[in-house]
């Protein structure tokens, strides 16, 4: 039995009006090594955090090996994949350089430390063997490691390490930094570093055993290149541009990628080469590894190697940075060679061991044994661990190097040779699983380089912020990745048919308990409403090593943007890490062509929210109106929404309308385009938005917004951007009837005005301010009239009456925002049968009228229409008649909206715009003459407003005999009364008159009282309490802390022992609820 102890810590507080952190002391376990030497300060050294890899590099050679000690919890490793899962799977990485020097091997390494140092060599003549080339200085700023993200922000910030340089400012070009045509940096992939170093220091050749070997006059120009787009993001890139600037000519030369790739656990690593695809990948031999489980793998590819004379008929390929990005070289009668062998080592002395000296270094570069003696294989255990013969794979778990060489070619003084490594990420469930996933990724990575790593890119992602309060955390971002253009196909000099510059999909949400790679949660999804859900593909499938499929790639719901999101399903003083990511779609091109859809990672914009109850005795309290108050004609509202109370300022702020004249220099035309901003009318000023201006349209997006949202259309509810705390939702009215009315009839004028529709039977027409029937004071006569569209027996509906007035919404530009009448008077008019004889006028006792925009009593502005007929039953009068169905042009004797036989209604009426649309009756007065002359024939250029309209008489037929039942031409009313004026009323869009005003109020305050009556035993608490020996909130094994919560602004911790002796006193003063304090008291 063992026993196991636990260290328990009993906390006693003491408060006077706060959070302690004990901290335990411990003494480091770092893995010794052979022949590791602790190499305890570096000029250059800095995590590259491009991609789901996070490792260190330096300005000598050396990578994902933490030589300057930056990195507390690794033990000296420093190749974490997958970034932020403390899973460390390299130790130590660097190139090595051998060659035959007067036939002597001589090796220039890079290990666990490194023969190399800063700095780029100079000669007057590269290619003069007698002059002896002159190293920088080492320690020059232009030696540093630089590093660069691809939007030109600095990879190696300044202030940290000791770094001053501005990395963008001083990149150095002139020894041979990659510059575009302009001299600007060429940042290839989302962070790229670069670093130039030398062999030139005697005294620094001293790996394995160089007593008397001189420098080989090399000089390395590096690059590490991180590619951040989903599918590529498990792999980083070696770039080496490998220059003889020396004074002796190279023979035999081999290049060598030397790995210590500990996969989580050194002691159970195994090595393997895949020679399909010429990779040597490390792997666990179980599953018993103290983070991963097992499910790590680490491989190494050469993509490029040297390139050497062939045969006539062969053809070099290689790929080299310019100031043109990676351009490909196509040299007839050369080779470009490939992997030549693969070694492993492992961490003991003897034959199985470390080489000694640069003899058994380089007899290993060459795929021999140390003493000289040949291997049964060039290559270390080329069988597969996943299928193959298990006899046949590497039978010893232990502490592993592995290198992968290419070689021999001769370097003669002034040549260049360039090689390209990638260095491949593998998880999965299992060790074998991840060799699996390696394999995949390996595969993908070779695509970036086939593709000169000119890759389809997804849309950047958003600027992110996110608000933690009691119980919730609040997140915002902008609209910025919806006006990025995507331009892969000119990059990448192809040519793909219907391919979208303009391609943003949409965002997506996710959370995170730690922000580590996998570990996200999808927890909402907003689709930009533009008809994509799915789309067929049939050949590009980035994360399947099987590039031939066939399936259907979903999108999205098409159900509209936001740009909010509140997450109330979490705890208190727990940290959660959020991110948004950008989604495109390219639903037209050809399978195969280009990725359908790419999104962009989670490490982009990720931000960290601890949600926490307001510090004892504040009070955060901010309101906005819910609705606005209007001035104005329109039916649009204004909505807000408090997303950050604590932003609030307390102002009021008015929405105020604007014109924008639109030029259309192709077409020379000119339109008025409708927009809103935003008063704050504390300030006198205009608000920004924070919103990204669209340089394709014709407003400035920071200030003047165009967006409505409709009640109608659910996707345009939440586009609306955050301004002080508060999200403005500016609506207009969807396009709709608001009313019909009948205002007058053949006594004068009704108050109130009667309904001039049917509401009743659930058909769905409006009456915002009548009974859903007409009543009998409707007529003086018996008639209970209403407006209506033409039937076949299934069109009682207003839907049915929307869709055939307005011809499915295209007549709605004419309708809306405009009123209208009905006008029945003695003199009536005449209408054109357009749709039975198409050439009859017919005399009708009605005027149809445009009365304006609200405007109802103001008759200046009304102008008259053209009635066009459909006469249903072709007798050449306009009304009523019960002939036959089978008999009339289009619809039916009776109208559904009420049921039997006993609701006629009128031939239909179809509204038209004269071509002068001037106040008055000029414009039909020239149609109607024409009519009553017969030379009328509805070419006039004329516009209709509205289609199909009907009168119905409701019950009007008043037969009750058995003789002659309805439908029987007996009616109660043949039409309406002279002096009937029906109403119709359309909804009227927000517009230059109207303005919405919103009071705000911001009240932070604090309450002493409610801060005595909060503190107490059960709201201040230690946690975790007891303390059992380790805590989440410990920073590594010798940090450890306990935390107090639930804390006034400013208050005194007092903490006891025990015995009561006070052992420590803390002055807590800040916002926060919590305080730290360390255990040494």
């Amino acid at each position: 039995m063992k026993l196991k102890i636990y260290s328990v810590v009993t906390i006693v507080v003491l408060l006077t009006m706060t959070l302690a952190e004990l901290s335990f002391a411990g003494r480091p376990n770092f893995r010794q090594r052979h022949a590791k030497v602790d190499k305890t300060a570096v000029q250059n050294q800095f995590t590259m955090t491009g991609n789901n890899w996070a490792f260190e590099m330096t300005n000598y050679g050396p990578y994902a090996q933490d030589v300057g000690g930056r990195l507390p919890d690794a033990g000296g490793a420093g190749g974490e994949f997958p970034r932020g899962t403390k899973v460390y799977v390299i130790f130590a990485a660097g190139i090595q350089i051998g060659a035959l020097v007067n036939g002597v091997p001589t090796v220039s390494v890079v290990d666990f430390d490194s023969e190399f140092q800063p700095g780029a060599l100079t000669k007057s003549d590269p290619r003069d063997s007698t002059e002896v080339p002159q190293a920088t200085d080492p320690g020059s700023a232009d030696n540093k490691l630089f590093a660069l993200y691809s939007d030109g922000s600095d990879g190696t910030p300044i202030g940290t390490n000791g770094d001053a340089t501005d990395d963008y400012a001083n990149w150095p070009g002139q020894y041979g930094a990659p510059v575009k045509a302009d001299g600007t940096p060429l940042i290839i992939g989302d962070l790229m570093s670069w670093s130039v170093y030398n062999d030139m220091d005697p005294a620094l050749h001293r790996i394995p055993d160089d007593s008397n070997q001189d420098p080989l006059g090399l000089e390395v120009q590096q690059a590490s290149i991180q590619v951040n787009i989903t599918g590529y993001s498990d792999v980083f890139f070696m770039y080496y541009k490998i220059i003889n600037k020396g004074t002796k000519n190279l023979n035999d030369v081999y290049i060598a990628a030397w790995f210590d790739a500990d996969v989580d656990n050194a002691g159970n690593d195994l090595v393997a080469t895949d020679t399909s695809s010429s990779m040597v990948f490390t792997y666990n031999a179980d599953n018993s590894d103290p983070i991963s489980g097992g499910g790590s793998a680490y491989g190494a590819d050469f993509f490029q190697g040297p390139v050497v004379p062939g045969e006539e008929t062969d053809t070099a390929k290689y790929l080299e940075l310019t100031q043109d990005g990676f351009v490909q070289h196509v040299v007839p009668g050369k080779k470009t060679m490939g992997l030549s062998t693969t070694v492993r080592y492992i961490n003991v002395r003897g034959p199985e061991g470390d080489p000694e000296n640069d003899v058994e270094l380089y007899n290993l570069m060459r795929g021999l044994e140390k003493d000289g003696t040949p291997k049964a294989s060039r290559f270390t255990y080329p069988e597969d661990p996943v299928t193959g013969n298990p006899s046949n794979l590497d039978p010893l778990p232990n502490d592993k190097r592995m290198m992968l060489c290419t070689g021999p070619f001769n370097l003669a003084v002034g040549d260049t040779q360039i090689v390209v490594l990638g260095c491949v990420g593998g998880k999965g469930s299992d060790n074998m699983d991840a060799i699996e996933y390696l394999r995949t990724t390996d595969l993908i990575a070779q695509q970036a380089y086939d593709a000169k790593f000119l890759l389809p890119q997804p849309p950047p992602s958003p600027n992110l912020t996110a608000i933690a309060f009691d119980g919730k955390v609040a997140l915002q971002w902008d609209n910025s990745p919806e006006i990025a253009e995507d331009h892969y196909p000119e990059l990448a000099n192809l040519t793909i048919p219907n391919y979208r510059t303009r391609d943003f999909a949409g965002y997506k949400v996710y959370r995170s308990p730690d922000g580590t790679v996998g570990s996200w949660e999808l927890l909402a999804q907003f689709d930009k409403a533009d008809g994509i859900t799915v789309i067929p593909e049939t050949t590009w499938v980035v994360q399947d090593s099987l590039i031939n499929t066939l399936r259907r790639i979903p999108i999205g719901d098409d159900k509209g943007l936001h740009y909010t999101y509140v997450d109330d399903d979490v705890t208190n003083e727990q940290t959660y890490y959020y991110a948004v990511t950008s989604y495109d779609a390219q639903p037209d091109i050809r399978s195969g062509a280009a990725p359908i859809t790419l999104e962009s990672t989670q490490s982009r914009n990720a931000v960290k929210a601890v949600p926490r109850k307001p510090t004892l005795g504040n009070v955060v309290a901010a309101t906005a109106q819910d609705t606005a108050d209007h001035v104005g004609k329109s039916d649009g509202a204004v909505y807000t929404t408090v997303v950050d109370p604590t932003k609030v300022t307390g102002h009021t702020y008015k929405v105020i309308f604007d014109s924008v004249t639109v030029i259309d220099t192709v077409a020379l035309d000119t339109t008025k385009l409708l927009v809103w901003k935003l008063w704050d009318e504390d300030l006198g000023d205009f608000v920004q938005f924070n919103k990204a201006d669209d340089p394709n349209t014709e407003v400035d997006e920071s200030y003047y917004q165009v967006n409505q949202g409709s009640v109608l259309d659910v996707s345009t509810q939440n586009e609306f951007a955050v301004v002080d705390g508060i999200q403005f939702r500016v609506f207009g009215p969807a396009p709709d009837f608001k009313n019909f009315l009948v205002v007058s009839n053949g006594s004068g004028a009704l108050d109130p005005p009667d309904y001039g529709a049917f509401a009743f039977n659930s058909s769905g027409f409006p009456h915002p301010t009548t009974d859903e029937a007409p009543s009998d004071n409707q007529q003086i006569g018996g008639g209970h009239w209403g407006i209506h569209t033409g039937d076949n027996g299934a069109r009682s509906s207003y839907d049915a009456f929307i869709d055939r007035t307005t011809r499915s919404g295209d007549n709605w530009a004419e309708i809306i925002p405009y009123d209208f009448e009905i006008r029945f008077t003695a003199a009536g008019g005449y209408g054109f049968d357009a749709y039975v004889s198409g050439t009859t006028a017919i005399q009708v006792p009605f005027e149809l009228w445009n009365i304006g925009i609200g405007t109802p009593d103001d008759q200046s502005d009304d102008y008259r229409l053209v009635p066009w007929l459909l006469d249903d039953d072709g007798d050449a009068q306009f009304g009523m008649s019960p002939t036959p169905d089978t008999l009339r042009a289009a619809g039916t004797v009776d109208h559904s909206i009420s049921g039997g036989l006993n609701d006629p209604y009128t031939d239909w009426i179809y509204w038209q715009k004269p071509t002068d649309d001037s106040p008055g009756q000029a414009g039909y007065l020239a149609s109607e003459a024409e009519m009553i002359g017969n030379t009328y024939d509805g070419s006039r250029d004329e516009t209709e407003v509205m289609a199909r309209m009907v009168l119905v008489n409701w019950n009007g037929d008043t037969s009750t005999s058995e003789i002659n039942p309805p439908p029987s031409g007996l009616y109660n009313q043949a039409i309406p009364e002279v002096g009937t004026t029906f109403r119709i009323l359309s909804a009227k869009p927000n517009a230059l008159s109207d303005t919405f005003t919103i009071r705000t109020t911001a009240n932070p305050s604090f309450n002493a009282s409610m801060a005595s009556g909060q503190l107490d035993k059960y709201h201040i608490k230690v946690v975790p309490n007891p303390y059992y020996g380790f805590s989440s909130y410990d920073q590594n094994q010798f940090n450890r802390r306990v935390k107090i919560t639930g804390l006034p602004d400013k208050c005194t911790i007092r903490i006891f022992n025990v015995a009561g002796d006070l052992v420590k006193s803390i002055a807590h003063d800040g916002t926060s609820s919590n305080d730290r304090s360390d255990s040494d008291t």
